[in-house]
């Protein structure tokens, strides 16, 4: 029986709790159409050895690879290496899936030849309250392809939110170099270059908001490396960076301007040299990001404004003042 999906999850030093929630539903499940590829990017001994009991626990194929540390995107690369499934799909180890979903999503797949299939997520606090959702599964599935493709591209930003076509994706594609906006340095390329889509309303990720996330604990400086995906991403692009203008001038905004900085800023005021940073960066490699139809047409947060119209003492008030009054 051929694969239809290889999934593939990096793991590093994960907490045992979501661990073992991420893969509770590939115990309880099994579906062949699929490969498990877990890639054990040099966790540590008690990481190890409840990854081995995990994987024992599941009836799916599962092939694990152990690795010395070298990062999330690089743990992916060898994942790439050796599937072997007509879609590759990812699931970061502190997040899970939703079955039903995910199972509705795979029988769509066994039934399409898109390059790129979209889907949704919701997403979950700590408390384990749902707050919302994202991803591509409000998009009219009936749009003409070159539409579709422009609403994905203003909205990507993570690799588990599709499967991707194999055929699509090398190791290559996978930017090592980067600690932020390591999944958009893929799936923006991706999905760029990708001719046909399917869009299904299924939900089938579970997105968990971990304060004590990779994404969340990142020092400073290394914040700075969305430049470097950024840069990835145009040099990816070549010449179709001009028909894409509007879509990746506006991540950049989305990136760059607005989510580091909220995250260099959320703590005070200290951390505003690296703010000037990435604005330096996008004031220069995008000029008139002020009129980016994205940034006009589209309704935004109060500390979306103020962060990214250079509003910082008042954000960083205003942040402590809900942080206060949230405790």
């Amino acid at each position: 029986m051929s694969i239809l999906l290889s999934l593939i999850i990096p793991v590093f030093n994960t907490k045992p709790e979501y661990l073992t929630r991420c893969f509770l539903p590939l115990i309880n499940n099994v579906d062949r159409r699929m490969e498990l590829i877990v890639v054990d990017d040099g966790s540590n001994l008690e990481t190890c050895k409840l990854l081995e009991t995990i994987c024992h626990k599941s009836q799916n194929r599962i092939t694990i690879i152990n690795q010395s540390n070298q990062g999330q995107n690089a743990a992916r690369r060898s994942g790439i290496n050796c599937a072997k499934g007509r879609y590759i799909g990812f699931l970061d180890s502190d997040d899970t899936l939703f079955w039903p979903d995910f199972v509705k999503v795979l029988d769509a797949s066994e039934q399409s030849d898109a390059d790129i299939i979209g889907f949704g997520c919701d997403t979950i606090a700590m408390n384990g309250k749902e707050t919302g959702s994202r991803g591509f599964h409000d998009i009219n599935p009936n749009n003409e392809a070159a539409e579709i493709r422009l609403l994905m591209l203003s909205r990507c930003a993570e690799l588990w939110l599709q499967f991707i076509k194999a055929s699509l994706l090398t190791a290559e594609d996978f930017f090592p170099g980067s600690s932020t906006g390591e999944d958009l340095a893929v799936t923006f390329p991706a999905i760029a270059r990708a001719k046909s889509f399917a869009i299904l309303q299924y939900k089938p990720y579970k997105y968990f908001s971990n304060a004590d996330s990779t994404l969340h604990s990142l020092n400073p400086l290394r914040r700075l490396t969305v430049i470097d995906s950024f840069e990835y991403i145009i040099h990816m692009l070549g010449n179709a960076c001009t028909d894409y203008h509007e879509e990746i001038e506006w991540q950049a905004i989305n990136h760059i301007l607005y989510a580091e900085p909220w995250y260099l800023l959320s703590g005070g005021l200290k951390n505003r040299e690296y703010v000037q940073v990435l604005n330096s960066w996008v004031d220069a490699t995008f000029p008139n990001w002020k009129g980016n139809h994205y940034l006009i047409n589209q309704t935004h947060s109060l500390a979306f404004k103020l962060i990214v119209h250079r509003k910082y003492i008042l954000f960083a008030l205003l942040h402590r003042v809900k942080t206060l009054i949230t405790r």
